[in-house]
């Protein structure tokens, strides 16, 4: 199999896993509430391991994507700042993602290490997916590569799904922060993770005409 065709159906398999270990996290018996609870709670627990593969599932295909983007030369040493600043977050959200595989988060005082970093890397990854999704969008649609992969068919797709990842991420300091919000903290977690997924098939959908 070529390497692109390769790169697409790891990147495609990757969203697909990921989001059926959310849903079986979701269906699955546990003390984790989604309207309150962060995702990140079931590392813990029973069905630790789904959490786990989850994650490595999205950076799997986060990095999928740059890879796609880089070896079939619509993102090179050559093109501007948009392009440059939008993979090096695409690259701090996917490792940030396998990263945080190892370092679980604290289910309750006292804070540890290990919570600090978790709690780090989750910052990583806001910062990463906001500012990737929006400096690649802008890439991707007002740009017009050779070969005819035309992002600008997919342009509401990728910016109605970028605007949710931005929403919720911006909604993330008060649901910490604020006492009367943290009751939606896992809500709004949620709608983020539904952001990012429907982002990156957005950016996958594309490229499945490529040789």
């Amino acid at each position: 199999m070529p390497i692109l065709k390769s790169l697409i159906v790891a990147g495609a398999a990757g969203i697909a896993i990921s989001l059926v270990c959310l849903i079986a996290l979701h269906a699955l018996p546990s003390p984790v509430k989604p309207l309150r609870d962060a995702i990140c709670d079931h590392a813990s627990l029973r069905f630790g391991f789904l959490f786990r593969l989850q994650c490595a599932a999205t950076g799997m295909s986060g990095i999928c994507l740059i890879a796609l983007l880089v070896r079939s030369g619509y993102i090179g040493p050559s093109y501007g700042a948009f392009a440059h600043l939008g993979v090096t977050a695409l690259i701090v959200f996917a490792l940030s993602r396998i990263a945080i595989i190892f370092f679980p988060s604290d289910l309750g005082p006292p804070r540890t290490k290990r919570g600090i970093v978790h709690m780090a890397l989750d910052v990583l990854m806001f910062i990463g997916i906001s500012y990737g999704s929006g400096f690649i969008n802008y890439y991707l649609i007002h740009n017009r590569f050779p070969g005819g992969v035309a992002w600008a068919g997919v342009d509401a797709m990728l910016w109605m799904t970028a605007a949710l990842i931005e929403l919720c991420s911006v909604l993330t300091i008060f649901t910490v922060s604020v006492p009367a919000f943290r009751r939606f903290m896992g809500l709004n977690e949620r709608f983020l993770y539904l952001g990012i997924l429907l982002w990156l098939g957005a950016a996958f959908m594309p490229m499945l005409s490529l040789p």
